[in-house]
């Protein structure tokens, strides 16, 4: 028998491990509503898109002492027995080929003790041992939540998601789980905004394509002397030279190495430095809500940042990239 591809995650040093086939998303936790008369391990549930999503806590599930949430922790979304299911994660790991033969069946999975820890087996990963999480023994605990149920017909605990949280962690929770349940907008729906999404730093950005004339690689670019931070260079592109702008130092996002794409204005106007070009989408203007105060009113960032909203599952912060031309504090004129 061939190998089978499990992608493997951290949860409070520990290492888990489920099959890549039945995974569908890896999203930053969201707030959680917790349910009247769930098993103890359901952390709650979430709408993802219409569709109720139980999500299992595997240290209470496993016996271990609960402990806070945090807005660096991940839920990953699994597909068994027909539904949608989620596990707490502290981080994904990668995804590992796993034999037949390097896996050891759980103690706890003999004959006549059908699933009592969840668990097929254990696997070896470099020096981690890795526990291999039986999903449809997950799926089956949790059925006592209507996967299929009306968000409005779940009975809601009257123990809110993270009581201990500080207001703003709060905030986060609730903006993600807001833009988890943003159901996608057909192209050319009327006043739909056109955009694409980006990466950099780690987040992700959503930019109006009226204001991009195209999208490039970004080779060997050179250095503009005694230019401010966020100017990475300049480069030829069809014989026109183009200023590239590293966005990082005015969104407050870490700066590492110069990302290897970039997104041309119109007009003639800058390179806006980008790490990936995901797809373009549509979003109504209505889905939009106000950023978070990233910046002073009136900064740089502030000005660029035009709101929030949600797309399959994301939270993207939409740029205002045509601002970017007007501004004489970001845009400098000077050729290698």
């Amino acid at each position: 028998m061939g190998t089978t591809p499990y992608l493997l995650f951290r949860l409070h040093g520990s290492v888990y491990g489920i099959p890549a086939a039945s995974v569908r998303e890896i999203q930053r936790l969201p707030e959680l509503t917790p349910i009247e008369e769930a098993p103890a391990c359901i952390a709650g549930v979430f709408n993802l898109r219409g569709r109720i999503v139980p999500v299992t806590d595997l240290l209470t599930r496993f016996g271990h002492p609960p402990r806070p949430y945090t807005l660096d922790d991940a839920v990953i979304v699994f597909e068994a027995k027909g539904g949608l299911h989620g596990v707490i994660a502290s981080e994904a790991v990668e995804v590992k080929e796993v034999a037949p033969a390097e896996i050891e069946k759980s103690p706890g999975a003999a004959k006549g003790r059908p699933h009592p820890r969840f668990l097929e087996g254990e696997a070896r990963s470099g020096e981690d041992l890795v526990m291999l999480l039986d999903m449809a023994a997950l799926a089956e605990h949790a059925e006592g939540v209507d996967e299929g149920a009306d968000p409005g017909d779940v009975g809601i605990s009257a123990v809110p998601f993270c009581p201990d949280a500080s207001a703003g962690a709060r905030a986060e929770f609730r903006r993600r789980a807001a833009g988890l349940r943003t159901e996608p907008v057909p192209a050319g729906a009327a006043g739909a905004l056109t955009l694409a999404a980006v990466t950099l730093g780690g987040e992700y950005y959503g930019v109006g394509l009226e204001a991009v004339s195209e999208f490039i690689g970004v080779r060997n670019p050179a250095p503009v002397p005694c230019a401010p931070a966020h100017i990475a260079g300049v480069m030829n592109l069809a014989g026109n030279i183009v200023t590239l702008l590293d966005l990082r130092p005015l969104l407050g996002l870490a700066v590492g190495a110069i990302p290897a794409k970039a997104v041309v204005l119109r007009s003639g106007g800058p390179g806006v430095l980008v790490d990936e070009v995901m797809e373009v989408f549509s979003l109504l203007p209505s889905a939009l809500s106000p950023a978070p105060a990233v910046a002073a009113p009136g900064s740089v960032a502030g000005r660029l940042v035009k709101g929030v909203a949600g797309y399959l599952g994301r939270a993207i912060t939409i740029l205002d990239l045509i601002e970017i031309t007007s501004m004489e504090d970001v845009i400098v004129d000077k050729e290698p």
